[in-house]
Formats: structure tokens, sequence, C-alpha cells
């Protein structure tokens, strides 16, 4: 899961890089809430490749359209409201770079805290 949030961080990283523009955007999702759904879709693209896509006979782009359709639902959004906010976060490098950032964070965190859990207490002799 993790290397597909980095690989889809370098890859929108590298498209932002190439944009010049600067706009005079203003986004009706803001960058805490944008954290917060790169993060659920991260774990939507983990949890299709590591356990739905086991069956050869499910299409992994319709299972994950799914899966980003109940993260918008739960954010109380739609594809279009989120594409017209990635849109515009990508043409501010700076701002959109703190939102990978943070859900990068988030997603470290919570790998941590699972790890912990599952390290075994020393056991008195």
């Amino acid at each position: 899961m993790r290397v597909l949030f980095i690989a889809f961080g370098i890859i929108v990283v590298g498209i932002v890089s190439c944009s010049e523009r600067k706009s005079s955007f203003t986004p009706t999702i803001d960058m805490s809430k944008m954290s917060d759904i790169f993060y659920d879709i991260s774990l939507a693209e983990g949890y299709v490749e590591a356990y739905v896509l086991k069956d050869s006979a499910k299409n992994r782009d319709s299972i994950l359209g799914k899966e980003m359709e109940i993260v918008f639902k739960v954010h109380g959004i739609d594809a279009n409201t989120f594409a017209d906010n990635l849109k515009g976060y990508k043409q501010d490098p700076e701002r959109f770079q703190v939102i990978l950032d943070s859900a990068n964070e988030r997603a470290n965190r919570g790998r941590n805290e699972i790890f912990l859990r599952r390290v075994p207490k020393p056991t008195k002799k």
C-alpha cells in the first residue's frame, strides 16, 4: 500500500513540477480534507490490490471506481468536485506538496502503530 501511495505521489509531483501556471484557484475542499481524501484513496487502492484482485476474473478499474465512490461519499463530495480541486491544487505545487506530505505522514503513523502492536513483549523468566 505504501509503495502505491509513494508511486502515486511521485507521478503527481512530476506532473505538478511540469506545470508553471499559477491560477486564482479557490478550493472548495480545504487542504486538510484533501489530505484525508488522498489517504483514504490510498487505503482503497491497497485494498483492491491486496485482497480483491486475487480473483483474476475481477476488473481492477471497475472495483477501484466503486471504492473511490465510497471514499467520496464518506467525505460528502462527488468525483467532479474532487477532480476540480485536484486540478486546482496541482497548479499550486507548494500547497499540493503539503497535502501529499500530510497524507504520507498519516500513513506512516498508522503503519508504525500497527507494527508496534505486533511487536511481542518480552517475557519474564
